[in-house]
């Protein structure tokens, strides 16, 4: 049996004390300090592990190795003027210079100086150096907010070609390809990548970055992918990407269509479950039992003794523009979905707290990836003539009086800019983008949906990545309450972007760690009391 020492914490500094005191007196080299000082620093003790580097280095100041371990030290402690002074007596002591400019490359990350980050990242692509793990990804954040592209595509190609067995390498070079490249050529350059000499199947990587960054999948990316499940069919990217495409339901025929009979609230929750099982499972995602008989118990209660007041929205997964039966309230709102073209659920299960209150709704999907600055048309549109169908839209709703508008994610741009141009009374938003302007994001670190980010860059006209100031520029003032999540904070800075603005509130969802919200919304019945709020 172990009983609690609480001298514990004493003996064991003392003992290293005596070590210490051991080391000194036997004049031990320096290799002795370095290997000491890393036993510590794989127990988690960074201070202990210091002492025995600053023992060291006081013994042996010449030793290179103790000063660049002590660099090391000094990051993995935060310590940025710590490292850099350490580095600098290295590098006077004439250190490795490959070893050094690696150090350089880790203390430029850790003041995020991106500049700095960026020009030396290239400064170790011309020599050769490739450093990986959590520098190799904050690299590529460095070229993301210095506004690089081609230098991250220069960058990950590199590692692509030199470890094309290593997945996450693969992906992250067509992430930066597909940031750089107009969407139309890229089947084009994949197809090349691909079947070029002998071939590269690991090269089929690249449909799966085009299919979840950008415009879902299309028949020359299905021939490219059966020629490539023919030529190499056991092989695991191959299957990888063929497993994804299936589950997303890309394929034509499976869209799976779940009509909601006009019945009672509780009796039609069942059949909408059943629904978001389909939906997880074709997305490769899933939920426990348990959170899923949390989440219905909670609607269930929640409408209990409530009546529709018309029938439910019917989503067949593919309309980019859904509109419900007419509700008797007068009221329309139209729903502007995420960059996935959802709501991270059946979208009957979101319509039953506006078909409960007699709301008219209308759901839009971002067809085109590029937050409907293009319209939701699968034929393509300007943002101008999207605003104009939608006028139509509205004029023919029967009883319509009053428009509210809701975003969500990445749909908040859509949400903004329709309200400002369509002067709707109240504006929703959860989790919402709310400036893509270039200063603004790099002010705030959002690198998110880098290829996204690089189309935005081309959207004309120029003033529709800030749609609030479309909104202060159109005289409209719109009530605007917008929502975020307690562990999103990129999310709560574009919501806090809008407090310039009358009329507008920015709040965190407590207790809620993910950036769709409404699963926790709805068990927590916080949902229908924002509604009440909303639609008073």
């Amino acid at each position: 049996m172990v009983f609690f020492n609480p001298g514990g914490c004493r003996s064991q500094i003392s003992n290293n004390q005596r070590s210490l005191e051991q080391m000194k007196q036997n004049s031990v080299s320096a290799q002795d300090y370095a290997s000491k000082a890393k036993a510590l620093t794989v127990q988690g003790d960074h201070e202990a592990a210091k002492a025995v580097l600053l023992e060291g280095i006081s013994e042996r100041p010449k030793s290179t190795l103790l000063h660049l371990d002590m660099v090391r030290n000094a990051l993995a402690s935060n310590d940025a003027d710590r490292a850099e002074t350490a580095l600098e007596a290295a590098k006077d002591l004439g250190a490795d210079a490959e070893k050094t400019l690696v150090l350089d490359l880790r203390l430029a990350i850790a003041r995020q100086d991106w500049h700095a980050t960026a020009d030396i990242a290239q400064q170790c692509l011309d020599q050769g150096i490739l450093p990986v793990g959590t520098v190799f990804r904050q690299v590529i954040r460095s070229f993301r907010q210095t506004g690089q592209p081609a230098a991250e595509e220069e960058f990950t190609r590199a590692f692509a070609e030199k470890k094309p067995e290593v997945d996450s390498f693969v992906l992250a070079y067509y992430q930066a390809v597909c940031a750089n490249r107009a969407m139309e050529d890229l089947p084009a350059f994949f197809e090349k990548r691909i079947f070029a000499g002998n071939g590269a199947p690991h090269e089929v990587l690249s449909i799966l970055v085009y299919m979840r960054d950008h415009a879902g999948f299309s028949p020359q990316l299905s021939e490219l992918l059966e020629r490539a499940r023919k030529k190499w069919p056991d092989h695991p990217s191959v299957k990888k990407v063929l497993a994804e495409v299936e589950r997303s339901g890309f394929k034509a025929g499976e869209a799976v269509v779940i009509s909601v009979p006009e019945v009672s609230p509780v009796q039609s929750i069942p059949l909408l479950f059943a629904a978001y099982k389909v939906q997880l499972a074709t997305r490769g995602s899933s939920k426990s039992p348990e959170e899923l008989k949390l989440l219905r118990k909670a609607m269930e209660g929640q409408f209990a003794g409530k009546e529709f007041q018309r029938p439910l929205l019917v989503d067949d997964g593919t309309n980019p523009v859904l509109v419900s039966p007419p509700g008797p309230s007068g009221k329309t709102i139209l729903i502007f979905g995420g960059l996935r073209g959802d709501v991270g659920f059946p979208l009957a299960m979101l319509d039953m707290y506006f078909a409960t209150r007699g709301v008219t709704t209308v759901m839009l999907r971002d067809t085109h990836r590029d937050m409907y600055l293009t319209g939701a048309s699968p034929n393509g549109a300007t943002y101008s003539e999207f605003v104009t169908s939608l006028k139509n839209l509205i004029a023919t709703l029967p009883g319509h009086e009053e428009l509210y508008v809701m975003g969500i994610s990445g749909g908040g741009f859509g949400a903004m800019n329709v309200t400002a141009d369509l002067q709707a009374k109240h504006l929703l938003l959860y989790s919402a983008a709310t400036n893509a302007t270039e200063p603004f994001l790099r002010e705030i670190g959002d690198i998110r949906a880098a290829a996204l980010q690089q189309r935005l860059k081309k959207i004309q006209p120029k003033e529709l990545i800030d749609p609030k100031t479309r909104i202060m520029n159109a005289g409209h003032k719109p009530h605007i309450n917008s929502y975020y999540s307690e562990g999103q904070y990129i999310d709560k800075l574009h919501s806090e972007d809008l407090l310039s603005l009358e009329n507008a509130t920015s709040e965190m969802i407590e207790e809620c760690k993910v950036h769709i919200p409404f699963d926790h919304l709805i068990k927590s019945d916080l949902f229908d009391a924002q509604l009440d709020v909303f639609f008073a």
